[in-house]
């Protein structure tokens, strides 16, 4: 029987940890009760707001390249983007990564920059999209949803 394969990238880990924001209490920690059809529509749901925080996530990272560190002000002034948009930003990314223990995207911005190090490619504004497709470690919240 052939395994599936695990999740690993960016948008993918993003995607399991969104679509568990939207189940009920007793269904995020056993998601083996859910249909098939259930879990394709959670995954459905999930995928324009992983997509925003996957952008998010990489747009910390850049600028954490760029500056040596990110704050909620750095990515909004290196982004052109208001302060209040960035705080949204970051509580939706706190809604989806919070349960597996991140605050802040800061760790994964970390594991970002040094997989695009150890390639020696430059982590530019430029490779914003591919970012979503860098592999990240999977939180042990969302370890049930990657099998």
């Amino acid at each position: 029987m052939a395994r599936r394969k695990k999740p690993r990238s960016l948008l993918e880990v993003n995607t399991l940890l969104a679509a568990i924001t939207f189940l009920p209490d007793d269904l995020r920690e056993n998601p083996r009760r859910l249909s098939l059809m259930e879990q394709a529509r959670s995954m459905a749901r999930a995928l324009p707001k992983a997509t925003r925080v996957g952008e998010f996530i990489s747009m910390w990272a850049i600028t954490k390249n760029r500056d040596g560190v990110a704050t909620v002000e750095t990515v909004a002034e290196m982004w052109g983007e208001a302060e209040r948009t960035m705080y949204r930003r970051l509580e939706e990314f706190r809604e989806v990564w919070e349960p597996a223990g991140y605050d802040t995207p800061d760790p994964i911005a970390d594991v970002l920059i040094a997989d695009y190090r150890a390639r020696k490619e430059n982590l530019s504004a430029t490779r914003l999209p591919r970012l979503l497709g860098t592999p990240v470690p999977i939180p042990s919240g969302a370890a049930g949803w990657a099998e």
